[in-house]
């Protein structure tokens, strides 16, 4: 796990973009939200992780996602070797919680890092 997660975070920052690997999502969401507003979309682990309660987090709704400063997702899937996301959209997690707000934050649970786009289709053939 830990070379594939220092694969990810290399990708992702060669990309402009930042891994936080902590124990707490809520605690880490928190800590990079420091006040700015943002909405959530109705995922049931990020409703688990209690992120949806976290101070100024509010619930999808395009208006909502128009005014938020970020969006937070759940990303089914991160692809070590590209520093991708496979987030998957439904009617829980629209995919303008993550396009419109100018800066989004996903969340990845550990086993849902991937080597890459093999694994994923491995996966999810189809």
């Amino acid at each position: 796990f830990e070379q594939r997660l220092e694969q990810f975070r290399s990708a992702v920052e060669a990309l402009a973009g930042h891994v936080h690997s902590k124990a707490d999502p809520r605690s880490t969401v928190e800590r990079i939200l420091d006040g700015r507003s943002a909405v959530c979309a109705d995922a049931p682990l990020l409703r688990e992780w209690n992120i949806d309660t976290i101070a100024g987090v509010l619930p999808f709704t395009r208006e909502n996602a128009a005014a938020a400063d970020v969006g937070i997702t759940l990303a089914e899937y991160a692809l070590a070797d590209t520093g991708s996301l496979a987030v998957f959209a439904s009617a829980a997690q629209p995919r303008l919680a993550s396009l419109l707000p100018p800066c989004h934050v996903a969340l990845v649970r550990r086993d849902k890092l991937l080597t890459g786009l093999d694994e994923l289709l491995d996966l999810h053939p189809r």
